[in-house]
């Protein structure tokens, strides 16, 4: 049996100044070619849990306890310069706001090239226009040099939304986290996505997103732990895992 991409194994994750648990001891793996989803109320920690993943929390928060292991390598132990090599080529991070995580005083051309250049992705600056092409019709975004050659400002939200999508997809990642993936985009970009043709690749991939019937969806709920039904974990907030048969179809808010 092959080992999952991803594990999650006791995370705990708790505020600085009062110890208080923003998670408690959750647990929850992912193969490859499989899409993971979190599900549950506003403020249960689904984001704390998806920015675990990239080995990073918020101010004020930090990692109590437990273990995020990329192919069996816990990254909670890697040095500061090891994770910074990790988020974004090896496992990628879609932001709920995205104009938040574009910067204002870059085209956004520049942007994308900078994220394949930070990880040395293609041989060539021809290499990587090419895959700047590529992505940006996954994400049904115009490739023309007048669109690239705009600052943030000048895109809508739900062009903001596919450009951190497409800077999401760039490196071809091992997982993809994404936070409210589809929030800003019309109906029909919104079954693009969910569809899963931005993700298809030769290389097999995983995801951990928000949605209520990805491939296998997690639910954050007041009780018990549990993985089809059998108990797996207790604590409070706690988790509830459910398997979907056939691939991933939707994907909603995490």
């Amino acid at each position: 049996m092959s080992r999952p991409v991803l594990e999650v194994e006791n995370l705990r994750v708790e505020l600085g100044y009062s110890h208080a648990d923003i998670v408690d001891e959750i647990s929850f793996h992912i193969m490859s070619g499989e899409v993971l989803g979190l599900v549950g109320e506003s403020g249960s920690g689904k984001s704390t849990i998806g920015l675990a993943l990239l080995g990073h929390q918020r101010r004020g928060a930090g990692v109590a306890g437990g273990e995020v292991r990329l192919e069996g390598d816990n990254i909670l132990k890697w040095s500061p310069g090891r994770l910074r090599k990790l988020r974004g080529g090896v496992v990628s991070y879609v932001p709920q706001d995205p104009s938040a995580s574009l910067n204002p005083a870059l085209r956004i051309g520049k942007q994308l090239e900078e994220t394949l250049e930070a990880h040395a992705f293609g041989g060539s600056s021809k290499a990587r226009h090419d895959r700047i092409d590529e992505m940006m019709g996954e994400v049904l975004l115009p490739t023309d040099r007048d669109f690239l050659q705009r600052y943030p400002h000048q895109l809508s939200g739900g062009q903001l939304q596919r450009v951190a999508l497409a800077m999401a997809f760039a490196c071809r990642p091992k997982v993809i986290v994404l936070d409210e993936p589809t929030t800003a985009l019309d109906v029909t970009t919104q079954h693009h996505v969910r569809s899963g043709c931005a993700l298809r690749d030769p290389r097999p991939r995983c995801g951990c997103c928000g949605g209520g019937s990805c491939g296998r969806d997690v639910r954050r709920t007041h009780g018990r732990a549990r993985t089809q039904g059998a108990t797996v974990q207790s604590g409070c907030p706690s988790l509830h895992e459910e398997a979907h048969s056939g691939r991933a179809r939707h994907l909603g808010a995490l």
